[in-house]
């Protein structure tokens, strides 16, 4: 054979196997291209879903929380009322604890502290430890020593549904700050 054509031959075939090397290395490229990008794309889909997550978790607390709120505030309100007509010097305490207003707002009282009960009981899994600890000591403040004469159990139930309020309302702005 003509080395002329030999040479022709090894410079063609050269040519093609440069060309397919060439088609192989972008085909190659490509394909890593291609897996960077699904693994980009899953990324930020479980960083978006752990924020709605977190999102939906914020919002759910925050409804909780302003509820029990909402009814420490309004037991705090009535035990103020009862404690003041109790120490009233212008009223007797035994009246007054005989009275029929007495008897609405004590029962109004105990009606809000079972709905609170039962709120904190829907949302425990979702409240913070410091919120559960808090509702504890305030349980544990109306109803953990022996109950005294009334005008003195409203009293003691008034201080700690004050300190209650203030405490709980400060845990769940702590809690519940927009996310960033």
């Amino acid at each position: 054979m003509d080395p002329a054509i030999v040479g022709a031959l090894i410079g063609s075939s050269a040519g093609v196997f440069g060309i397919a090397g060439t088609i192989i290395g972008t085909r190659m490229a490509g394909d890593e291209a291609r897996k960077t990008a699904l693994a980009t794309a899953r990324e930020i889909a479980e960083v978006e879903q752990a924020k709605y997550v977190r999102d939906r978790l914020w919002d759910v607390r925050r409804e909780a929380y302003a509820a029990m709120i909402a009814r420490v505030s309004a037991m705090r309100r009535i035990a103020v009322l009862i404690d003041d007509h109790f120490h009233d010097p212008e009223g007797s305490a035994e009246e007054y604890f005989s009275s029929d207003h007495f008897r609405m707002k004590s029962g109004e009282l105990w009606d809000t502290w079972r709905k609170f009960v039962v709120e904190f009981d829907e949302a425990r899994m979702i409240l913070s430890d410091d919120f559960v600890a808090r509702f504890d000591k305030l349980t544990n403040e109306i109803f953990g020593e022996e109950a005294d004469i009334p005008p003195s159990q409203y009293h003691d139930t008034r201080v700690a549904l004050e300190r209650a309020a203030e405490a709980l309302l400060a845990i769940a702005r702590a809690e519940i700050a927009p996310p960033p």
